[in-house]
C-alpha cells in the first residue's frame, strides 16, 4: 500500500497566496502517491462469456460485439462473508442487444437485475459489506 501523505483536505480560500500554496502541496503529493500505485495495480483477467455464462470474481468477462439472439443473462457469484470487497466485471464491446446482470440471493445496485445500457462500455460490480452487489456504470434496475 502506497505510504500515507500530509494530503491537505481543507483550502484557505480567502488568502490567494495561501490558496496556491495548498493546491501546489496537494499536487506534489497525489502526484507521489499516484506513481506509488503502479506496483499494486494488476491487470484483471479477461474472457470471452462461455456457455456457462456466470461471472467470478477478480474477473473480467468479454461480450462480443453482436449478441446470440437479442438477449443474454448473465449471473454474479453467491455472496459470501469472506468475498466482501471483491470484484467482477463486464466488457461490453457492442451495441446490439440486452445484457441482464442477476444477483443471485443478492440485489445489484439497488434491484434484483442490472441492464446493461446499449453501449460499449466496462462495468465492474464491487460486494459490499451489506453482501449486495454496486455496479460502477449507471445502468436499468427492476425489482
Amino acid at each position: 500500500m502506497p505510504s500515507k501523505r500530509d494530503i491537505p483536505q481543507r483550502f484557505t480560500t480567502e488568502n490567494p497566496v495561501a490558496l496556491k500554496s495548498e493546491l501546489e502541496r496537494l499536487a506534489q503529493a497525489l502526484d507521489i502517491y499516484t506513481r506509488q500505485l503502479d506496483g499494486l495495480v494488476k491487470q484483471t483477467p479477461t474472457k470471452d462469456i462461455d456457455s456457462s455464462r456466470s461471472l467470478a470474481y477478480g474477473r473480467a468477462v468479454r461480450v462480443p460485439g453482436r449478441l446470440t439472439g437479442t438477449y443474454l443473462e448473465l449471473t454474479l457469484p453467491p455472496p459470501a462473508r469472506e468475498d466482501i470487497g471483491k470484484r467482477c466485471a463486464v466488457l461490453r464491446s457492442g451495441l446490439d442487444g440486452t445484457i441482464t446482470v442477476v444477483g443471485v440471493g443478492a440485489l445489484v445496485g439497488g434491484y434484483s437485475t442490472y441492464t446493461m445500457t446499449n453501449d460499449a462500455h466496462f462495468v465492474e460490480f464491487f460486494l459490499g459489506n451489506d453482501l449486495n452487489f454496486y455496479p460502477s456504470h449507471a445502468g436499468g434496475g427492476a425489482p
